[in-house]
């Protein structure tokens, strides 16, 4: 990767603009773009030092006064469609298949990573025996069950699992083995 700055001479002083640039063809549509960024960004610089330091503040300040001022008046509007084009962006990300596949390759190498493993296990540990997360997952297990949505629900799923007869034969079998002496089996 190279760099290269671009330095203009302004009041006295040096303004440098560094771009970081890869090695890139003039074929290519991104190193193009980058240039004519680089050029418009030296272009403002220079405007921008031609004018007096408190008339600079002044627009400075007056820009930014509008800004908000449009910001304030259409905030519904730009809510809208900052909020449509972020989803829009999201929606493509998440549909690419290089997004897909760097995610899995870092999900797995994460998990085959040793040290991160072993970090992580000693995270969950720690976060299972802790007494703040034991009484947070009493409190939450407590107010779930005197919920009677919760059991209704929880009464429905287990009457779905005990009318399966392998299953219901399974538990049979386990309670049995638990309960009675092994000489009686």
């Amino acid at each position: 990767m190279s760099v290269v700055a671009v330095s203009r001479p302004l009041r006295n002083r040096r303004v440098v603009v560094a771009a970081a640039l890869g090695r890139r063809s003039h074929f290519d549509p991104v190193g193009a773009v980058t240039a004519e960024i680089r050029a418009a960004f030296a272009r403002v610089v220079d405007v921008a030092a031609a004018i007096p330091p408190p008339r600079r503040r002044a627009i400075l300040a007056y820009g930014l006064a509008a800004s908000a001022t449009a910001t304030f008046l259409f905030w519904e509007d730009v809510k809208g469609y900052v909020a449509g084009e972020t989803a829009d962006v999201a929606a493509k990300s998440l549909s690419s298949d290089t997004v897909k596949a760097e995610a899995t390759s870092l999900v797995t190498y994460m998990v085959e990573d040793g040290p991160t493993v072993d970090r992580l296990q000693s995270l969950v540990v720690h976060l299972v025996l802790s007494e703040q997360s034991l009484t947070a997952v009493v409190g939450l297990l407590d107010k779930l069950l005197q919920d009677p949505r919760t059991t209704a629900s929880v009464t429905q799923w287990l009457q779905q699992l005990l009318s399966q007869d392998a299953l219901r034969d399974a538990l049979w079998q386990a309670v049995k083995h638990a309960l009675l002496p092994k000489r009686m089996l």
